[in-house]
């Protein structure tokens, strides 16, 4: 799916979900963004991950969606595209060097929750 920019954004997620035109997604829990998948004709996975065992078995199933909230103090989502055993690989639109972030800058600085947004792999998958 690709997104124009941040009005199509804001009609895909819909309007008073939890996106700000300056700060961008609202909502930590990636709520909005599966609502948003779903209306895409998408099977969305959302859920408060627990652990990195559980990050790396969720990102085996494809990229996933990881609130920054902590990171920004408001509304920024980057995506996880794969992991090793020393930390995650991502893309991220802040500016931020980020295409690689360790199990410890993601836990410390970054200050991940643990909410993860991704889309249910062809034919089942973690859910």
């Amino acid at each position: 799916m690709h997104l124009a920019g941040i009005d199509h954004a804001i009609a895909l997620i819909g309007p008073n979900t939890g996106i700000s035109m300056s700060v961008g997604l609202l909502d930590s829990r990636g709520s909005a963004l599966a609502r948003a998948l779903a209306a895409e004709a998408l099977h969305p996975r959302n859920a408060r991950l627990r652990s990195t065992s559980e990050l790396r078995a969720w990102l085996a199933a494809g990229p996933l969606a990881l609130d920054g909230h902590a990171w920004f103090g408001v509304g920024h989502w980057f995506v996880a595209i794969a992991s090793d055993d020393s930390g995650i690989f991502t893309r991220d639109s802040s500016g931020h060097d980020t295409t690689y972030l360790s199990w410890a800058r993601l836990y410390g600085e970054v200050g991940w929750s643990g909410w993860a947004v991704g889309v249910e792999p062809a034919g089942g998958g973690t859910a």
